[in-house]
């Protein structure tokens, strides 16, 4: 005798019927018969009456009903309370995440870790790059997945992959037949770009105004498809990351590296400077560090 013998029992008490409690608990009408046979064959005795106007409780019946009944209700009150308990002992991990970033190139990662420390209740709040990097200073977030800080001192960073970036232009372009390029190159180009948003935007400005120029911007946009879309029917140039320009129409356009050193990109993991790292985040840290490094 177990506990669901007597759930099931308890269920075809309450319909009164073999067929309509198999149908509320999702087993078929055999598979409980077989089952309440069984309990009557532990028990030496017969728990219904079978009739054309439905299922009765025999003597022996009634008595295991009045016995079983609290029995369950405690059962399940036990499980309810155990799971709370384990749940509420999970360690917590809020993670703020960039989208595109890790999907563009290790999609199952979040997936993976999941599965391997169950013991962790993780939680993704998405955001643009900047945003991430504002949530983990203010708290709101344990550790991001995001683009490298531009000149952040309070953030700590632990690199995971980097890219090189490349000008996407129309083949139409003077630029188009290059293999490299330089930013002081794209003085007085009319440029398309990712927003403010995103990391990359403050690098290209930091490294024009290197050059002794401010980037002509003419369209700024968090859809890199647009961006790329703009570059395909008219005379723009779209600075972005090598995840990006992989996407590129070519034959309308021309992928040309950028060679100045500053113009890298990378991505990782980001926390606060000043904060102890929970548990969870130093297997964050450490997982990803495995899997990818």
């Amino acid at each position: 005798m177990d506990i669901k013998q007597l759930k099931r029992f308890l269920e075809i008490c309450n319909t009164k019927s073999f067929a309509a409690a198999a149908n509320k608990i999702y087993i078929s009408q055999q598979a409980l018969s077989n089952s309440i046979k069984l309990l009557e064959n532990e028990l030496g005795k017969k728990l219904f009456y079978r009739t054309s106007k439905g299922v009765f409780l025999t003597e022996e019946g009634r008595f295991l009903k009045k016995i079983c009944t609290p029995l369950v209700k405690d059962f399940d009150k036990m499980v309810l309370e155990l799971s709370g308990e384990f749940q509420s002992k999970k360690e917590k991990l809020v993670i703020g995440l960039v989208p595109g970033v890790l999907w563009a190139t290790f999609p199952d990662l979040l997936i993976r870790f999941r599965e391997n420390h169950p013991n962790i209740d993780l939680k993704v709040i998405e955001g643009f790059d900047v945003e991430c990097v504002n949530k983990v200073i203010k708290g709101t977030v344990d550790i991001a997945v995001c683009p490298r800080p531009f000149e952040k001192d309070v953030i700590g960073y632990f690199t995971l992959r980097k890219e090189k970036v490349y000008a996407i232009v129309n083949k139409k372009d003077e630029l188009a037949g290059r293999k490299t390029l330089s930013m002081k190159d794209l003085f007085n180009k009319n440029i398309v770009t990712l927003n403010k948003y995103h990391q990359l935007y403050h690098r290209i400005l930091a490294v024009c105004k290197h050059y002794n120029f401010i980037p002509k911007f003419v369209v700024e946009s968090g859809e890199s498809n647009v961006l790329l879309g703009l570059v395909k029917t008219d005379n723009y140039i779209f600075i972005c990351m090598e995840h990006i320009a992989m996407q590129a129409d070519t034959e309308s356009c021309s992928r040309i590296l950028i060679t100045d050193e500053e113009m890298t990109w990378e991505y990782g993991l980001v926390f606060k400077k000043d904060k102890t790292l929970s548990k969870g985040a130093k297997k964050l840290i450490e997982f990803f560090h495995d899997k990818i490094l």
